[in-house]
């Protein structure tokens, strides 16, 4: 049990310089509420519907003004938020990949290699060695 609330600790800890999605910046308070949800629950295993709950508006709602002003879903958002965090913590750190899915969110470590290789174009391991 401490040996996960490390790994949690030094994730949360990784997580602060390395989390930059590419979205831009809003005056509706709607979504900034949402963006820095998604920024600091990013390695939760959240969903769409905690954010909205989180900022108080519905989930259609919530999508709709997200695609408006981000261009993009707020599970592409959440998505990217994740990857940038497992980029940092691959090059950052010497945690097995298995942890690193676990601090992104993940359940699982198959799904967030198939994940990663999808935005990526490689595969996690592959990533901490170039």
């Amino acid at each position: 049990m401490l040996g996960g609330l490390a790994i949690e600790l030094i994730g949360h800890l990784q997580a602060q310089p390395t989390e930059k999605a590419a979205l831009q910046t809003t005056h509706d308070q709607s979504l900034v509420k949402a963006l820095e949800f998604l920024r600091s629950n990013s390695h939760r295993p959240i969903t769409v519907n905690d954010v909205a709950r989180a900022v108080a508006v519905s989930r259609r709602s919530l999508e709709r003004r997200f695609q408006e002003e981000q261009g993009m879903s707020v599970v592409v958002a959440l998505r990217e938020f994740r990857m940038n965090r497992a980029k940092g913590l691959l090059l950052d750190t010497r945690l097995a990949v298995k942890e690193i899915a676990y601090l992104c969110g993940f359940h699982d470590v198959r799904s967030f290699i198939r994940v990663f290789r999808g935005e990526c174009g490689m595969s996690p391991g592959r990533w901490r060695m170039v």
